[in-house]
């Protein structure tokens, strides 16, 4: 009776979903490989009516509203479509209610074969592999010399050891594409470009502000006094010195000037000097000596200059022009003394012209601000580390200033930098080296490029990042073997083992991971569609083994070699994190499986 009645569901099912049509899709057809575009989608509703909830999808978009809908099918124009299509590997999708999904694979070949390198030496000049194309291979050179290939497209070939090697190829449509390969030895000047807008200005301001107001005045004021000693024709001497000072917070503004120097205006509010005066007066032998207190006080201290900043071998350049100090609001307030012969006016016009003394004073205590706070803030930019992974794999990394520059109300500093294995693995398979690009300095502009302002901005090189996955794959941390011994969490108490009928597989079998890529990790940055970039791993063999109860080792179960790519979209959070979003689905190509 079950067994009738699973039969009797089954059937139901068949004749439910009979009676609700069925769709198929007639243009494009699958797995149809074309140099252009396809000019026409068409869909077929084969019981001549429009199904319920129709979906239609083109590579994650859904783009049913652009579809011509009539009971017989759905039409649209590959032009009305242009927007969703990508080169390479694209998904048709139909769905709707009680409905069976179809979906199928075309390609839109707009680029040359893609080349595979396996093996490499750069000793011997050594280099072999395959070449790509779902359109099929026609030639490939390497550095413009020819290279054989055979009937599976592999190649073996000697070339020369350059800083750049260039892998041109042509697939049967007559599309090329060019790669450059990288040595490991290459510093990309510059790779990485940091920029301050106004308001990352203001920020830099902020940090002088707080270093103005922490300035340690004792010893100024120690190299200072006397500020001023005078000597009146042996009738009348003085020496004025400078006992405290005290102001409020000061406030600094940066500003970008045309001559590409940085204007800064400083602002020393309520600023006030505690004076120690003394000296002798009269004529031998009735000469007296004296002292007085006073109090000198500012409502404002306003300094000016000009910065101009740059880089000279790889260190920064700090100059200084026409720094200028206005005292606003001055105010004396001596202690009493007797205005004995003219005394107390004499000794008040000489304090009273203080302040052309103290210029200097006030210049020299912003220009020892500024000068180390700057270079403070460009001196921690420089990188030289080397990281050691727990498996004692190693990537040293090295970032140093190149050029410097102010304009369009910003500072902007771009650094040369590299990323390498010091220690190569002996695991790792070789590689010829990391995909280059030949590009403009990547500077970044005012704007991010969805054009949103921002405060503080960095941009990176592709070529750096690629060199990064490259030395990543060199120094052995992408070759890996994952194992209950090597890995908490893998053994029989971390992993739960279900068994089905027949299984074979015992709750006391040890299971293992391995990664064997023949090569790096890679990126392209792109602006196709909506996606800004692909991740691509080619070659990458994946296995799978077994220890059992008194076996001496492991057993490899299943194993298979891919080809991965996946398009993305780089962005950034409010908070200021990196986003990185899928904006097609990933092709994963298979390309041997063993079991």
């Amino acid at each position: 009776m079950v067994a009738m009645g699973k039969r009797l569901v089954l059937l139901f099912v068949v004749m439910w979903l009979a009676a609700c049509g069925e769709v198929k899709i007639d243009l494009p057809t699958n797995n149809s490989v074309a140099p252009t575009q396809p000019d026409k989608f068409q869909v077929t509703f084969v019981n001549g009516s429009t199904p319920a909830g129709l979906k239609i999808v083109l590579n994650t978009h859904d783009v049913t509203s652009l579809f011509a809908v009539t009971a017989s099918g759905a039409t649209a124009s590959g032009s009305a479509l242009q927007d969703y299509i990508f080169s390479g590997r694209n998904q048709f999708s139909v769905a709707a209610t009680g409905v069976a999904k179809k979906e199928i694979t075309f390609y839109y070949d707009t680029e040359g074969p893609a080349v595979h390198i396996l093996q490499g030496k750069r000793s011997d000049g050594s280099v072999s592999g395959y070449l790509s194309d779902i359109g099929g291979v026609a030639s490939l050179s390497i550095d413009g010399a020819n290279i054989a290939l055979d009937a599976n497209n592999q190649f073996t070939a000697t070339v020369q050891n350059l800083p750049h090697n260039t892998f041109v190829t042509v697939d049967k449509f007559g599309n090329t594409s060019s790669m450059d390969l990288a040595r490991n030895d290459q510093e990309f000047v510059p790779a990485m470009s940091a920029r301050l807008n106004n308001t990352g200005l203001a920020f830099l301001g902020d940090v002088l502000e707080e270093a103005l107001g922490n300035i340690n005045f004792q010893a100024l004021m120690a190299a200072l006094n006397p500020i001023v000693g005078l000597n009146f024709v042996g009738l009348f001497d003085v020496a004025v010195n400078v006992q405290n000072l005290a102001f409020d917070k000061p406030t600094i503004d940066l500003t970008v000037l045309d001559n590409e120097r940085l204007k800064t205006h400083v602002e020393l509010p309520h600023f006030s000097i505690g004076l120690s005066m003394g000296g002798h007066f009269g004529v031998w032998p009735l000469r007296l000596p004296w002292d007085v207190g006073g109090t000198l006080r500012m409502d404002n201290v306003l300094v000016d200059t000009k910065v101009l900043l740059d880089i000279v071998n790889q260190d920064l350049s700090v100059d200084l022009d026409g720094t200028s100090a206005q005292l606003v609001g001055t105010q004396l307030d001596l202690d009493h003394i007797p205005n004995f012969l003219g005394f107390e006016d004499m000794l008040g016009s000489i304090v009273g012209a203080i302040g052309n003394f103290l210029m200097p004073f006030f210049t020299g205590a912003i220009d020892n601000v500024i000068v180390p706070v700057v270079s403070d803030f460009i001196k921690d930019i420089p990188i030289a580390l080397t990281i050691t992974t727990q498996e004692n794999e190693k990537l040293k990394i090295r970032a140093l200033p190149t050029y410097l520059d102010t304009f369009d109300n910003s500072l902007t500093i771009d650094l040369g930098a590299s990323v390498r294995a010091p220690e190569p693995s002996v695991a790792a398979v070789p590689q010829w080296g990391s995909l280059y690009s030949e590009g403009d300095t990547p500077t970044i502009g005012a704007t991010t490029p969805a054009g949103k302002p921002f405060d503080i901005g960095a941009s990176i090189s592709a070529n750096l990042i690629n060199q990064a996955l490259f030395a990543a794959h060199e120094s052995g941390i992408t070759t890996m073997t994952i194992r209950p011994e090597n890995t908490p969490g893998t053994d029989p108490k971390g992993v739960s083992v279900v068994k089905g009928e027949g299984d074979d597989v015992q709750t006391t079998d040890l299971i293992g991971m391995r990664l064997e890529p023949a090569s790096a990790p890679f990126i392209k940055l792109i602006d196709r569609n909506g996606a800004y970039g692909i991740l691509g791993w080619y070659d990458v063999k994946l296995s799978f083994d077994m220890k059992r109860v008194g076996w001496t080792d492991y057993q490899q179960v299943f194993s298979m070699t891919f080809n991965l790519e996946v398009p993305f979209e780089l962005g950034a959070t409010d908070d200021g994190f990196l986003q990185l979003g899928l904006e097609q689905l990933p092709t994963i190509e298979v390309l041997q499986t063993q079991y």
